[in-house]
């Protein structure tokens, strides 16, 4: 692994707790570093102290970070890592507000329906790959689902029929 992945360990406590060194931190990085960076962030969360509601809105606040920071072509390998490595009870949260700021069709009007469609498809290859080896795989897609459901606003009427015959 890279001195930068190395550099950036140092910071995962700072990283978790603060979104901007998050983001920061994470732009410096490969793209394969940038994914075991989040889930080296992830599994700090997991283990601060904290209440539910103060963890999940690190866990919200860090993956949206990172997203947000993702190499050209990494998306939906960092996205496989946030509905992998993130709590399936924090994934609620998670699925709610992505689809409503990071993924939201309304952001992209050009995109036409059967793009927004091959994205979603092939995102959600990358992600159910990734969750094969993690616990609540079928949870943690179906989260995976959902958001992209939320964040069609409906559109195409037959995405979640689409999502269902993967």
């Amino acid at each position: 692994s890279s001195d930068l992945l190395a550099d950036a360990s140092g910071k995962i406590g700072e990283a978790a707790g603060d979104p901007a060194v998050m983001s920061a931190t994470v732009a410096q990085l490969s793209a394969d570093d940038q994914v075991a960076y989040l889930a080296k962030v992830n599994e700090a969360i997991a283990n601060m102290p904290g209440s539910p509601e103060e963890k999940a809105a690190a866990y919200l606040n860090a993956n949206k970070a990172a997203l947000r920071s993702a190499k050209p072509g990494n998306l939906a390998k960092l996205l496989a890592e946030v509905f992998a490595t993130v709590p399936p009870e924090v994934l609620t949260v998670i699925n709610e507000s992505f689809a409503n700021d990071l993924f939201n069709r309304a952001s992209n009007p050009g995109l036409s329906d059967a793009d927004f469609v091959s994205l979603v498809q092939s995102t959600m290859k990358t992600i159910t790959a990734r969750n094969a080896s993690s616990d609540n795989a079928a949870v943690r897609d179906t989260f995976a689902a959902l958001m992209f459901l939320r964040a069609s606003n409906g559109s195409p009427a037959d995405l979640a029929e689409t999502l269902v015959d993967r």
